[in-house]
C-alpha cells in the first residue's frame, strides 16, 4: 500500500463522501430515490466507462472498482440526512493533479444528477481523502465489505443518548436505543403480526390489516413519541434497498484493472457469503457470552427491547 499521494508504487484507497442539500420537509423516500440516481450517475456512461473515442475516468485514473454504502441520520432541526460513502480502490497512487481532477469530475456528476431531481449540493458537503496507512485501509475496507458488521449497530446503540436532547444528528440504532430505554416510549415497541402494517397521520399511529384495511390498533402520539414515526419512516424506506453496493464484476478481464477488481470481489467477505457462512467464519474469534435460541428470542426478547440492549452492555 502507499502512504499519501504521489507517484509511488502500490495501490491506493480513496474515501469519498457525497451529500444532498435538504430541508426539514424533505421526505425520506424522495431523498433515497434522489441519492440512488446520483449514485448511479457516478459510474454510468462514457464519462466513467469510456467509449470508442474517450478513455473514461475508470481507466484514466486507474480505478479498479468502487464500494459504496448509504448512511441515514436524522436531526430534529434539519430532518433526514441521506449521504453516500464510497471507497475507490486504485491500481496505483495518484499525483496531486489527477487526485483533484478525479474528485472534481465525480462531484460534478453527483451535482448534475441532483439538479435533474431538483435538489442541490455544495462543496462543503463533499470530501475525498486518501487512506494513508495500511491499518487505516484495512479497517475502513473491513467495515464496508463485512456484511456481518453488527459491531457498528451495537456501538450506535451504546452511544450517549443525550444527543437527541442536544438536537444533534442521530443514526437509526441510536434513535432506537433512545426509544427503547425510556419506559414511557418503549411501550410502543411491538412486533407487527403477519398481514399488518403501521401508518401515521396527524392524529397518531395506526395499525391496520393490509387485506381488509381494518384498523386493529391506534394511539395518539405526541412529544418524544413522535420519534417512533422517524424510526418507522427510515425503516420503511430502506426495506429491500441495497445499502452496500459493489462495482459490477468484469465479465472479461481486458486489463489489469479488471483482474484486480475481480480478485478483490473473490475475497471480499460480503461478496458471496450467506449469513450462515459469516456466522460460521466468526465462530471462535471472540468470547462466547450467550446463545439464544429462536424460540427464546421470540418469547423473551422481541417484546422487551431493554433486554436486547442490556445484552450489548459490557
Amino acid at each position: 500500500m502507499h502512504d499519501g499521494l504521489g507517484d509511488g508504487i502500490g495501490h491506493q484507497v480513496l474515501f469519498a463522501t457525497f451529500t444532498i442539500g435538504h430541508s426539514l420537509d424533505d421526505l425520506p423516500d424522495k431523498l433515497m430515490d434522489v441519492l440512488g440516481h446520483a449514485r448511479s450517475a457516478l459510474t454510468a456512461g462514457g464519462s466513467w466507462n469510456g467509449g470508442t473515442r474517450s478513455l473514461g475516468d475508470r481507466r484514466r485514473f486507474g480505478v479498479c472498482g468502487m464500494v459504496s454504502t448509504v448512511e441515514v441520520t436524522w436531526n430534529r432541526n434539519s430532518g433526514y440526512h441521506f449521504h453516500l460513502h464510497c471507497l475507490l480502490l486504485l491500481q496505483h497512487p495518484l499525483g496531486y493533479s489527477d487526485y483533484f481532477a478525479l474528485g472534481s469530475r465525480l462531484y460534478r456528476r453527483w451535482k448534475k444528477s441532483l439538479k435533474a431531481d431538483h435538489f442541490d449540493c455544495s462543496l462543503q458537503g463533499f470530501s475525498m481523502l486518501p487512506l494513508t496507512s495500511t491499518n487505516a485501509m484495512s479497517d475502513r475496507i473491513s467495515r464496508y465489505v463485512n456484511k456481518a458488521d453488527a459491531r457498528h449497530a451495537a456501538a450506535e446503540m451504546l452511544n450517549d443518548q443525550g444527543k437527541i436532547g442536544r438536537g444533534e444528528s442521530v443514526g437509526f440504532f441510536e434513535l432506537l436505543a433512545y426509544l427503547c430505554l425510556d419506559e414511557k416510549l418503549a411501550r410502543f415497541w411491538f412486533p407487527l403480526r403477519k398481514g399488518e402494517d403501521a401508518s401515521w397521520d396527524k392524529s397518531g399511529l395506526h395499525v391496520a390489516n393490509k387485506a381488509t384495511g381494518e384498523i386493529t390498533w391506534s394511539s395518539a402520539m405526541g412529544g418524544d413519541q413522535q420519534y417512533w414515526r422517524v424510526l418507522h419512516s427510515i425503516e420503511k424506506v430502506m426495506k429491500g434497498r441495497r445499502v452496500l453496493n459493489y462495482s459490477h464484476r468484469c465479465r472479461r478481464e481486458d486489463s489489469v484493472l479488471d483482474s484486480l477488481w475481480n480478485r478483490f470481489l473473490d475475497h471480499a467477505h460480503a461478496a458471496g457469503s450467506s449469513d450462515e457462512d459469516i456466522t460460521r467464519d466468526d465462530m471462535g474469534k471472540g468470547k462466547l457470552v450467550q446463545v439464544i435460541s429462536a424460540e427464546t428470542w421470540q418469547s423473551e426478547f422481541v417484546n422487551d427491547p431493554s433486554r436486547i440492549i442490556s445484552l450489548l452492555k459490557p
